[in-house]
């Protein structure tokens, strides 16, 4: 009998180890993909034009973006009446904030624009990861925003390294961070998601999203309408 529950006990075990090991950072982000609307439908996207607002210290700010995949992202600020921007391609960026007293645009250094690169990638970091040379390591469980999330390591051909918390329950990002060199000091970057919803085209996004600068919310998001990509440079 005693051997009977031995044999048992080690057929448990072994069956749990494969469970353990069946889990891998591929299967969690073809998870969040899913989630997200499919394969096909992500890399469908071309254009993405996102409009929000926020309140910063007791004053209303509204958010416009703009993105081409893979071509640039514009960021329109307004506030007390006047309108900056920030805006990257693939080789430059600018940021131009008149209401801090900014009297023209500032071109950003090379490490800014290089961790800027992946947000350009509209379609999702994980479509197509390998292809696009991005590495991804599965860093166990952790609790974030108060839900469990699998955390995982990435590594994007750049260099520029992220770290992505996907719940375990919805599969959807739940929180990013990562160091960036601003004016040469490394800062976390730390943004939360949440408030998931289709778009009319059936398209899945967040439609709140938390910086330490204050909490987004997106009234309008649209897909794949035509972008001039002369947006996305200082003229």
């Amino acid at each position: 009998m005693q051997k009977l529950q031995a044999g048992i006990l080690a057929i448990t075990l072994l069956l749990s180890i494969q469970t353990i090991k069946a889990q891998t950072a591929e299967e969690v982000v073809n998870k969040n993909i899913e989630a997200m609307g499919g394969k096909e439908k992500l890399l469908s996207i071309k254009t993405i034009k996102m409009e929000g607002a926020m309140n910063s210290m007791g004053q209303e700010v509204a958010i416009e973006i703009t993105k081409s995949h893979l071509v640039g992202q514009r960021i329109d600020i307004t506030v007390m009446g006047m309108t900056g921007y920030q805006l990257n391609n693939a080789t430059q960026g600018w940021s131009f904030m008149p209401f801090n007293g900014q009297p023209a645009p500032e071109a950003w250094n090379e490490d800014q624009v290089k961790g800027g690169l992946p947000q350009l990638d509209i379609q999702g970091t994980f479509v197509n990861y390998k292809d696009k040379g991005t590495q991804l390591e599965l860093q166990g469980k952790e609790t974030a925003e108060g839900e469990e999330c699998n955390k995982i390591k990435v590594t994007f051909k750049n260099a520029v390294v992220s770290t992505y918390f996907i719940s375990t329950k919805t599969n959807y990002v739940i929180k990013t961070s990562g160091l960036r060199k601003i004016k040469g000091e490394e800062i976390e970057i730390i943004t939360s998601f949440s408030n998931y919803k289709p778009t009319a085209g059936g398209f899945v996004f967040a439609h709140t999203t938390s910086t330490p600068n204050g909490e987004i919310n997106y009234e309008k998001i649209e897909v794949n309408q035509p972008v001039d990509e002369k947006l996305f440079t200082v003229n």
